[in-house]
């Protein structure tokens, strides 16, 4: 399934589908959704609306703080979670830290019962990397540039005292693992078969090689436009 305007944006895993509309669209939210519904239809499928939500990306203005549904039945939300991320309106990631540090707080207290049963150091450092810096690494390059400098404090803040309480070798940083997450997602993506190639930009052509650097011409972003989004 395709969308009806090629400036929208469809993606789907598994059972769940996002639709990206911009702000300003030859299709509008309400026909793409139609299509939407009509494409399920035709291939004898049901679209649960009750967990179907809407939400606009915007900036904070007080002019949209009443905006109304684009389709009646499906609810106009200030945030989602789309393949275990908290995206909020603001595109803050706020409500998205504090759920993570959550999860990885109640992991601290698996590994206080391990190593009170007698477990080694080199045993408890290597579950710290499966169970907690995995869980942080999940999705980093997406969310992780968007960081203010307090998120990635209360980040760095529960990885010195997982250092500290000797769970964690090496004192690790945010930050660290956000440069290294990023390589080697910009490694694979370059690779032609990878489902992230497309979203590189153009090579650009360089009259002379003076470095060994990665040359692609930089796309021009504003921010004056925002997206809305369904997650079904």
């Amino acid at each position: 399934m395709n969308s009806l305007s090629a400036n929208n944006v469809l993606s789907k895993y598994a059972d769940d589908l996002d639709l990206l509309v911009p702000q300003h669209c030859d299709v509008s939210l309400a026909t793409e959704f139609d299509h939407i519904r009509k494409w399920a239809d035709d291939n004898k499928m049901t679209i649960n609306t009750t967990k179907t939500k809407e939400i606009d990306f915007r900036r904070p203005s007080p002019l949209r703080f009443h905006l109304l549904p684009s389709i009646q039945g499906i609810q106009l939300v200030d945030q989602v979670k789309s393949l275990g991320v908290i995206l909020h309106e603001g595109l803050s990631f706020d409500l998205h830290v504090t759920s993570l540090l959550e999860q990885c707080s109640q992991r601290i207290y698996l590994l206080r019962l391990l190593r009170s049963q007698g477990m080694s150091s080199n045993h408890l450092n290597t579950i710290v990397h499966v169970i907690i810096v995995s869980r942080i690494l999940y999705a980093l390059p997406a969310w992780g540039v968007f960081m203010s400098a307090a998120q990635s404090g209360r980040i760095n803040a529960f990885l010195k005292r997982a250092h500290k309480c000797g769970f964690s070798k090496e004192l690790l940083t945010v930050n660290e693992l956000l440069v290294e997450s990023g390589k080697v997602m910009f490694k694979k993506m370059k690779s032609p078969t990878h489902c992230l190639h497309m979203l590189l930009p153009p090579n650009k052509k360089l009259d002379h090689n003076l470095r060994n650097s990665e040359s692609y011409v930089l796309p021009q972003c504003t921010s004056s436009t925002y997206k809305r989004s369904f997650v079904n």
